[in-house]
């Protein structure tokens, strides 16, 4: 998949500061001339396959799906804090049961947990409780056997940008958590998911992969 064959300072190992920080990159060239955006588009894309529930060998730390969750809700957090108007969402794949907001067709093995919105209290109250629960029967995960395509949530994702009527003015960001390297179960797949990739890029929208 495209983090596999992307240099390896595309893709960021995972802390609770990811959505905050500004971008720099020596070998980029820079713009002749600045962009200024009103507010940030983020979508968090969660993988919630059984693996993300697997702590790493020999660690005692939490499964990369509840330190997901956790971090995104300390994201929020920050924005509501700084007063902030930035849409934010997040969007579960390889779960078990599909669901997407009233007008969407959802998606298998997708579960939109949080439309694109501006962060509330009852949004990051949801996230921390099923950080602090692990109670996760809601979207459940899809069984460890089955195949995966991740480009079908792609095609979710952008439904949600669509739905969500962004602007020029706003700078649309995915950012995909996950601790697999290939979300995809074939080389068909593959290309699949790095055509609509690339059509995210063509469109604006920057993709980056937090990898646990």
């Amino acid at each position: 998949f495209f983090w596999r064959t992307r240099p390896p300072s595309s893709s960021h190992p995972m802390d609770e500061s990811f959505g905050d920080e500004v971008d720099e990159d020596l070998d980029e060239p820079e713009e002749k001339e600045p962009t200024f955006y009103e507010k940030d588009c983020i979508l968090f894309l969660i993988d919630a396959r059984p693996r993300m529930m697997q702590p790493a060998v020999n660690s005692t730390a939490e499964p990369p799906l509840v330190q997901a969750l956790g971090a995104v809700a300390t994201s929020m957090r920050g924005r509501v804090i700084a007063g902030d108007n930035d849409l934010v969402g997040v969007l579960l794949f390889g779960t078990k049961h599909a669901m997407a907001p009233e007008g969407i067709i959802p998606a298998k093995n997708t579960f939109v947990l949080l439309p694109l919105e501006v962060p509330s209290a009852s949004s990051i109250e949801k996230l921390q409780t099923l950080h602090a629960s692990r109670n996760f029967s809601e979207f459940g995960h899809m069984d460890e056997q089955e195949p995966f395509d991740i480009t079908a949530t792609f095609w979710q994702a952008s439904d949600l940008y669509k739905q969500s009527r962004t602007n020029k003015a706003t700078r649309a960001r995915i950012f995909i958590l996950t601790n697999g390297d290939c979300p995809c179960p074939t080389p068909e797949a593959i290309q699949r998911a790095e055509l609509r990739a690339k059509d995210f890029g063509e469109a604006g929208v920057i993709v980056e992969p937090f990898l646990f």
